[in-house]
């Protein structure tokens, strides 16, 4: 495999359509009555994207048809989990979850934390 087309490939680990899917932030969504802070999303892709701002994470739960953006300081962590082929299966067959977290109650900061999903099988 050429260089090109084994590089040109990254960020397209997973085949899902998003189209229209919308980009929620952390703190909409932990603070809607609807999710709140107790809420599981089935992770079903992450990436990262390049903003003007730089590079950003995001997950998309396609059960609730929507990105949710993730702080630029879990953008390592994303690009580790795309470069591991049994994280990237992992996701892919519904074993990963994610959980909204307040981690400076005075700030109002968020983060994600990861959510093992027992499978039946």
């Amino acid at each position: 495999m050429s260089f090109a087309s084994k590089h040109n490939k990254a960020g397209r680990s997973f085949d899902l359509n998003t189209e229209g899917f919308p980009f929620m932030t952390m703190k909409q969504l932990y603070n809607d009555p609807a999710f709140g802070p107790d809420t599981i999303y089935p992770v079903d892709g992450v990436y990262v994207f390049t903003t003007k701002y730089g590079e950003k994470p995001a997950l998309v739960s396609m059960n609730n048809r929507f990105f949710i953006s993730m702080p630029g300081h879990q953008c390592e962590e994303v690009k580790k989990i795309l470069a591991d082929p049994e994280d990237v299966q992992a996701i892919k067959s519904g074993a990963v979850g994610a959980r909204i977290v307040e981690w400076d109650h005075e700030k109002h900061y968020f983060k994600i934390e990861w959510v093992d999903i027992e499978l039946p099988y």
